[in-house]
């Protein structure tokens, strides 16, 4: 290698190859850009931000979204190495945020620094997920009911736990026009109004899964949107006719139902104790829930037979010792009434 070689042509500095050295290359080309102005587009509803046409939920600060959008404005020369950026935040006006960045990195071998103002245009915008909850958009209807019953309360309240545990996970995965848009109880249960088809199926298929029973969907077409076909879909999700608790007659004895189904059911045999499965239509009759049994006092024991007070008349009655727990007077039991009989649950 000659000496010439090793020498910048442009300033005479070193040079591993001869060539105009990184210094003399930096100081002729500018490493970084920064637009003036950016706009930021926010939800005025539920502060959402939008990049290009995608809607994206935010747990950020102002501050930081401004930084992050002003971010976009910096340009770098494509064999500049990025290095520490520092961002200074200044809040103009509501609709006005500047953002000061001092940036550093390494161009040829040179480090590089600059600083650079960005101003950041706040524009408040509907997101389309807020866009489809007011205008009252919606994709089906689930229709939580019971087979020849009104669901009770406690049903009712599953089913909406339910619901927005599901809405909470579709939300969580990036599902954003997955809602719930409403909720209405009606005198034959609970429909929930939905905004997409992938939350209705998700909703009606937790809840059957949870309290059993069954779902059918029914689609219908109801327009056109986008130039596609839109289908609203009725999903008929019905409970089974028995709940957990219930107290019920069959085979001369009473059970207590644990585990309801659709065609079939799974009991504890109040006299034995023991667990057994039957069909539902071998029920001879519906006493109640044990929720709505009544304390009451036992009177005396004997043998097979228990004496109990009537918690509304104050008489005692007399019922079947079940033969796997053991009742002493004086203890305080739970009882349902069964026309003339009390039943100890």
């Amino acid at each position: 290698m000659s000496i010439l070689e090793g020498i910048c042509p442009q300033c005479g500095g070193h040079s591993t190859d001869g060539e105009v050295c990184g210094r003399c290359r930096v100081a002729k080309e500018t490493w970084v850009s920064c637009d003036a102005r950016v706009r930021a587009v926010v939800c005025s509803t539920c502060g959402a931000s939008r990049s290009g046409s995608v809607w994206r939920d935010q747990d950020l600060t102002r501050d930081e979204i401004a930084t992050v959008v002003a971010k976009t404005a910096i340009h770098l020369h494509p064999e500049c190495m990025p290095g520490e950026i520092k961002a200074l935040v200044r809040e103009e006006d509501p609709q006005r945020t500047t953002v000061i960045f001092t940036l550093s990195g390494t161009l040829w071998g040179e480090p590089v620094e600059k600083d650079c103002s960005v101003e950041v245009f706040w524009n408040k915008e509907q997101c389309d997920r807020c866009n489809r909850i007011s205008g009252n958009y919606y994709e089906g209807v689930i229709q939580v009911r019971a087979e020849g019953r009104r669901p009770t309360p406690t049903e009712l309240a599953a089913a909406q736990r339910i619901a927005a545990e599901v809405e909470e996970t579709m939300q969580q995965r990036g599902e954003r026009l997955s809602v719930i848009v409403r909720e209405e109880e009606t005198k034959d249960g609970l429909d929930l109004i939905v905004s997409s088809h992938q939350i209705g199926d998700e909703v009606a298929g937790s809840i059957v899964r949870a309290m059993g029973g069954r779902v059918t969907t029914h689609p219908k077409l109801a327009g056109e949107r986008a130039g596609r076909p839109l289908y609203r879909v009725t999903y008929a999700v019905r409970l089974p006719n028995l709940t957990k608790g219930d107290i019920i007659w069959l085979n001369r004895t009473y059970g207590k139902v644990i585990e309801p189904g659709s065609r079939t059911f799974r009991y504890i045999d109040l006299n034995t104790g023991s667990v057994r499965v039957r069909r539902s239509a071998d029920i001879q009759r519906l006493v109640g829930n044990i929720r709505d049994a009544e304390e009451t006092i036992v009177a005396y024991v004997e043998g097979p037979v228990i004496g109990v007070l009537d918690p509304d008349s104050g008489a005692t009655l007399e019922c079947q010792a079940a033969s796997w727990r053991k009742v002493l007077a004086g203890d305080r039991v739970k009882v349902l009434k069964d026309q003339d009989h009390l039943v100890i649950v």
